[in-house]
């Protein structure tokens, strides 16, 4: 399957993963930026969160991790999420 011209994906809202497409689908696009370190526990890698929020956009969320300084943890990462 051919990728999405981005033109298409910009003004249509359609958004393709894994050159699957997902037009019209009704999905809500959100990026959760999330901060803290890891730590093990029993031997098993855990993330410890010290910072989670929401945001509509990718600029909102890149926003936030730089006014918060949040690369000054040794993780830290924009997650995005599609949600019905």
């Amino acid at each position: 399957m051919e990728p999405l011209p981005p033109e298409v994906v910009k003004y249509t809202g359609a958004f393709q993963i894994n050159n699957i497409n997902y037009e019209g689908m009704n999905m809500k696009k959100l990026f959760h930026v999330l901060a803290g370190k890891l730590e093990y526990y029993k031997g098993v890698p855990t993330e410890n969160i010290k910072f989670a929020d929401v945001f509509d956009s990718m600029e909102e969320a890149e926003r936030c991790v730089i006014e918060n300084n949040l690369t000054s943890y040794p993780m830290c990462y924009v997650k995005v999420c599609f949600i019905k």
